[in-house]
């Protein structure tokens, strides 16, 4: 029997993205941020990312002066991680959106299919049991409610209600395939309002991804707005350095305003 030998090319190991890496490592600072403190989305997260990382280059060019002006150079190191961090919370956001999304949308699809193939049962019941008061009346009780559980539970209850008392309907050429559709019905939309309750189909909750984006915006831009207050403060001659600790993104806004401001005056000299 002859043997294969392996060679090391031939086994890859498997590359975990740094976002996943970076994201790991802040976790447990991100979490920590207070709900109470978590500030408002005032840059969009993925501008917010890319200025991190403009500058952590300018901080790590500049670190001996900024720590000499007293910032913790811990900070500098963190910048680039919780830029990661962000990156990463941001993605599983729109992940746990997108699933909640197709999630309502199988709901909205198989509740309307629901809805219709109800009406029908109860339709082709009060013909067939037009002289049995009793499951007239259990067919009535059966079909009452209005939430999405009732919608589910009325499929169940005719399915039941139908196999139960099957002569009747034997006698009007009833479709008894309707009975297991309902069945199957009910359990299919079981299913899917239970996620939805879960609030996602991987185990992530949009409510609770987006709290975590949230705090990883929070954290990312404390360490920024800190790091910048002492790149302004150390660089307060040096207008080249200076602005490489400002919000390229809130520059172009301020900029974008005072173009605007101007024009809305003439036009209402012109007026």
């Amino acid at each position: 029997m002859s043997t294969k030998t392996v060679k090391q090319n031939d086994v890859k190991e498997a590359v975990v993205p740094s976002n996943i890496v970076e994201y790991n490592e802040r976790l447990e600072d991100i979490n920590a941020v207070p709900d109470s403190e978590i500030m408002d989305i005032t840059i969009p997260p993925s501008r917010l990312v890319g200025e991190a990382e403009t500058l952590f280059n300018f901080a790590e060019t500049d670190k001996e002066i900024l720590v000499r002006s007293g910032l913790d150079p811990e900070l500098i190191a963190r910048l680039k991680s919780a830029s990661g961090a962000l990156r990463y919370s941001c993605g599983q956001l729109a992940k746990a959106l997108k699933s909640e999304g197709e999630i309502n949308a199988q709901w909205k699809t198989g509740s309307q299919k629901g809805s219709k193939l109800r009406d029908e049962l109860v339709h082709h019941f009060l013909f067939a049991y037009r002289d049995n008061a009793e499951v007239l009346s259990m067919v009535r009780m059966a079909t009452k409610g209005y939430t999405n559980d009732d919608k589910i539970q009325h499929l169940v209850n005719l399915s039941a209600i139908g196999n139960e008392y099957r002569k009747e309907l034997e006698n009007v050429g009833f479709d008894f395939s309707l009975l297991d559709e309902a069945s199957k019905m009910s359990a299919l939309l079981g299913d899917i309002l239970g996620k939805i309750k879960a609030t996602g189909t991987d185990g992530v909750d949009g409510n609770a991804a987006r709290l975590i984006r949230d705090k990883a915006y929070t954290y990312l831009k404390n360490i920024m707005d800190e790091i910048r207050r002492h790149g302004k403060y150390v660089f307060y001659r040096n207008q080249e350095r200076f602005r490489g600790y400002t919000s390229a993104y809130n520059r172009r806004r301020r900029q974008s305003r005072t173009e605007v401001i101007p024009e809305a005056a003439e036009q209402r000299e012109a007026a």
